[in-house]
């Protein structure tokens, strides 16, 4: 019996022409609003807005790979700590951040301006996945409701 791998089989190829068409869209639409024909070199231009959007999503492609090749163990295994470490991170902000427009909520890291609010959002997610895949766990009292509320 020939068995084959069926990977490409699973894939949702409408949901990932979508997603590449929306970033091809979306990386017109950014060299669209910032072109100036006096200054224009080239659309890989690191030094224009458009050229930088385009590392950002190589990296994004980078990410979503690595994303997927994980064991779905891991982040159940990680959910907790990468949320308490998520929380920390928000609390050092306060203290350690960089102050950005009357606002204390960015950390400056090599020249690049972090704001960890933005990692907390997924790892939120990830920690109330977690509780709520645990045995036994049903939305119908208030001590699951409250404490998915406090997560």
């Amino acid at each position: 019996m020939n068995e084959r791998i069926k990977i490409f089989d699973e894939v949702d190829w409408t949901t990932i022409i979508l997603y590449l068409v929306l970033i091809a869209f979306g990386w017109l639409n950014v060299f669209a609003s910032s072109y100036n024909s006096e200054q224009f070199r080239t659309i890989f231009d690191l030094q224009r807005n458009y050229g930088d959007q385009l590392v950002w999503i190589l990296i994004s492609f980078v990410m979503i790979i690595l994303v997927f090749a994980l064991d779905h163990r891991f982040y159940h295994f990680f959910a907790y700590p990468v949320f308490a470490m998520m929380i920390l991170m928000l609390v050092a902000v306060l203290v350690f951040g960089k102050e950005v427009n009357n606002s204390r909520s960015w950390f400056s890291i090599a020249g690049f301006n972090l704001q960890p609010s933005e990692f907390v959002k997924p790892a939120t997610a990830l920690a109330l996945a977690r509780y709520l895949s645990t045995f036994n766990v049903r939305l119908n009292s208030w001590k699951p409701i409250t404490i998915s509320g406090l997560i």
